[in-house]
């Protein structure tokens, strides 16, 4: 009996199962559906909590599924994370007011975020991470890091004006008790900012490919997906367990109080999965487009600024 028969969002129990995107491992089947009240698509799973942090203290983890966008590793791939990093907080600072400086990272692995938050911008910051060997690397920079999740935060540690999070809420089996934690480490109109994946969004490289494909007599809306997405069961480990796009991030978003600030959608940088030249070079192109132009509807990724309401405060 899979975990989560109910959308975990919106609570609807209607659901259909969907012949893509799901995934196999460790002999269980993972399939991929979508909610009939909100359309999120998600993953029906069994998984404990225990299982799902085990995922991401495999060193491999940041070795190939969170390369940080290129042909690189996580730890080899410092300047584009730092590149990454510098862009999303310019875009956090046009939000946050003058005196907001205190800011914590979710899941802030070798904390090439926290870092440049903290020397470019003059933030004080704080991370959290689950997996030791990224953790003890952010220590090394002398940031203040603790190993684990929102949960492992001690209770000492002030509340915050800004939490950030990067890749890390596709992650999340019960997003709307996740983001009740955050709110309740937030002060008064603090900020919350994500960074994530709209994994089965459509993207102009998908209509190139979907075109390709039509001319080759292969039909069907599958065909604007990346070619990794379009099969039924993929070999691996249920990293992603919610996949949003920019309909649902906005319903998740309004469910649990918290006011749209900000929504940017984009083409990411074309991965190591890119060996064909053409393709690399099309993937590229878009993403540079996405990036350049103030768009909302192409892309497989988004920056999502939020502002906690005033009338949170009644619940805390």
């Amino acid at each position: 009996m899979n975990r989560n028969l109910i959308c975990p969002i919106c609570g609807s129990a209607g659901y259909k199962e969907l012949d893509f995107g799901g995934y196999v491992y460790s002999h269980r089947v993972f399939p991929l559906v979508e909610c009939s009240g909100c359309l999120l698509k998600y993953i029906s799973h069994n998984l404990t909590d225990n299982e799902i942090s085990s995922f991401y203290n495999n060193d491999k983890y940041f070795e190939s599924e969170y390369a940080g966008g290129t042909n690189k590793n996580y730890t080899d791939n410092e300047l584009g994370q730092v590149s990454k990093a510098s862009y999303v907080l310019k875009k956090i600072d046009k939000y946050r007011n003058n005196n907001s400086n205190r800011l914590l990272e979710i899941g802030c692995a070798g904390g090439y975020f926290l870092k440049t938050a903290q020397g470019e911008f003059g933030y004080s910051v704080v991370g959290v991470e689950m997996s030791k060997t990224m953790s003890d690397l952010a220590k090394n920079k002398n940031l203040e890091v603790y190993q684990g999740s929102i949960d492992n935060l001690p209770s000492t540690v002030d509340n915050f004006d800004l939490i950030y999070m990067g890749d890390v809420l596709e992650h999340m089996s019960e997003p709307n008790d996740f983001i009740s934690k955050i709110k309740k480490k937030l002060n008064y109109d603090g900020l919350i900012i994500l960074e994530l994946p709209l994994t089965y969004n459509i993207t102009m490289f998908g209509v190139v490919a979907w075109l390709a494909n039509l001319l080759k007599g292969k039909i069907g809306c599958k065909y604007l997906l990346p070619a990794q997405h379009r099969g039924y069961l993929i070999k691996k480990p249920p990293y992603h367990l919610i996949m949003f796009n920019r309909r649902s991030i906005k319903k998740y978003l309004s469910l649990n109080n918290m006011q749209l600030k900000y929504i940017k959608v984009y083409e990411g940088y074309p991965k190591r999965k890119f060996n064909n030249m053409f393709l690399y070079f099309i993937k590229l192109l878009t993403h540079y487009l996405t990036i350049i132009f103030n768009q909302k509807i192409f892309g497989d990724r988004a920056i999502v600024i939020a502002q906690k309401n005033e009338d949170t405060l009644l619940f805390r």
